[in-house]
């Protein structure tokens, strides 16, 4: 009988160790993709060297993602955390592919998450996003949160997308928090809701009105950036980002000017009333550039996750 097999040459020494081909072509250029959730996972509570740890969430218990429910036991062993959100089974054992068989817990997704890792959409400058929520036949009235992730076109981007849900004054200059929907009816002064920011680079603002300001009017928006040490003791206004939305239009983007951001300088989204502009919500959104730290290998394909939620 003639077995067949592959030769995989070496580097011809075992000096520093051996060193066999990666091989990674498969799957160098694939993109990377994120595995539906599973409608049931069963946990084994050994996953390391040592002692099994001790199951320590109760049947019917709900947990989330990342809840430990498995405390380490004995000299050497190690918490075990749950992989999905869901309700927690009875005590029982799996078998490794090691063959030993160890206790494991099952866990049963609930009926409270979904999502949708097959789809994909993709987005040009200026697009508005929205999540429209349909309700089926008579569900109760919860709160909700989601998120979304956009894959960026350079690595170090990400964005940030907020506005607001209350009309803006028309007779007050406002600030709002760069990076978060907010109920409140701010005042005037920012100290108390700004955004603390490492070393960054903000371009690309686009801003969209529910109405249209009207003859003679406008609402001028721009980045205004702390002069002070925020939050007590900060002055604002020397943001460079603007844009101005007069009259008939609903959106104006600024796609020429830049704030480069300095460790934790506070950054808030202004805008000001011109002459008695119809009131309506605001959205903007704007392009956060994060130089990336040096890879020894490859390179990393930045992501940036956005979320909202309502209540």
């Amino acid at each position: 009988m003639t077995v067949g097999a592959t030769i995989i040459p070496g580097k011809g020494t075992f000096a520093r160790g051996v060193h066999p081909p990666e091989r990674k072509g498969l799957a160098a250029d694939a993109a990377i993709e994120v595995f539906p959730t599973p409608a049931q996972v069963k946990i084994p509570l050994l996953q390391h060297t040592g002692r099994p740890a001790e199951l320590s969430v109760k049947p019917r218990y709900t947990v989330d993602v990342g809840q430990k429910i498995g405390e380490a036991t004995g000299l050497i062993s190690a918490g075990v955390h749950a992989s999905i959100a869901g309700k927690v089974g009875p005590l029982t054992t799996t078998v490794l592919a090691s063959g030993l068989r160890v206790p494991a817990v099952t866990i049963t997704a609930d009926s409270t998450t979904g999502n949708d890792t097959s789809n994909s959409f993709t987005v040009a400058p200026g697009d508005l996003l929205n999540l429209f929520v349909e309700p089926l036949n008579t569900p109760l009235a919860i709160d909700a949160s989601w998120s979304v992730t956009f894959v960026a076109d350079a690595n170090g981007e990400s964005l940030i997308l907020s506005g607001s849900d209350d009309d803006l004054d028309t007779d007050i200059t406002e600030q709002y928090n760069l990076a978060w929907v907010t109920d409140n009816n701010w005042g005037a002064g920012a100290s108390s809701f700004s955004n603390s920011l490492d070393t960054c680079l903000l371009r690309d603002l686009y801003v969209e009105l529910e109405n249209a300001p009207g003859a003679g009017n406008s609402f001028v928006f721009r980045t205004s950036r702390s002069t002070g040490t925020p939050p007590l003791d900060a002055t604002y206004g020397n943001g460079n980002l603007t844009v101005t939305i007069s009259g008939t239009n609903t959106t104006a983007s600024d796609t020429s000017n830049k704030d480069e951001v300095v460790p934790h300088e506070s950054v808030v989204f202004e805008y000001n009333p011109v002459s008695n502009p119809t009131i309506g919500q605001v959205k903007w959104g704007m392009v956060m550039f994060v130089k990336p730290l040096p890879v020894a290998r490859g390179n990393m394909l930045i992501r940036a996750m956005v979320a909202g939620g309502f209540a």
